[in-house]
């Protein structure tokens, strides 16, 4: 039985997050890059049903939880191929307009997941990693949301 785990970092950028702190991990992103593993959209992620064990998302911007619709579509996407138990890591400043953390509770609850938002500092957590928008300016995510599908929080 093969029991390693299969994480995914979505809207990955150049892959530089998961070199650093994911090894092993699969890249998607939109655009193509070095880095990037599998050019894919969130909302038509291409594995099997219950087949990934945990996504990871640093700084959403241009997708995300805009609006609470966009959010149901994002999180759905996701966590049709989340496994039972998996999670959903998403890590963004407070002020990010594509995850508000009231946004993104309405949207969990509406998909019958679990989250727990953990105030983290990225600077400290992940040293040296530079956090950047689609805009290329400089960010620093305060805020971590951990969505479960089932399970406990880890």
């Amino acid at each position: 039985m093969d029991t390693k785990k299969v994480i995914v970092e979505l809207g990955a950028g150049t892959g530089t997050f998961r070199d650093r702190f994911l090894p092993g991990a699969l890249t998607i992103d939109l655009k193509a890059s070095e880095g990037i593993d599998i050019l894919a959209d969130a909302v038509k992620l291409p594995f099997k049903p219950e087949s990934v064990d945990e996504f990871v998302v640093n700084n959403p911007y241009e997708f995300g939880v805009e609006s609470l619709e966009d959010g149901v579509e994002f999180l759905e996407g996701i966590q049709t191929v989340l496994k039972p138990g998996g999670r959903i890591v998403i890590r963004a400043h407070s002020k990010n307009p594509y995850a508000q953390e009231n946004r993104m509770k309405q949207a969990v609850s509406q998909l019958g997941l679990t989250i727990e938002v953990r105030k983290i500092d990225a600077k400290t957590d992940f040293p040296g990693h530079i956090f950047r928008t689609t805009q290329g300016r400089r960010t620093v995510p305060n805020l971590e949301f951990v969505i479960s599908k089932g399970g406990e929080f880890s």
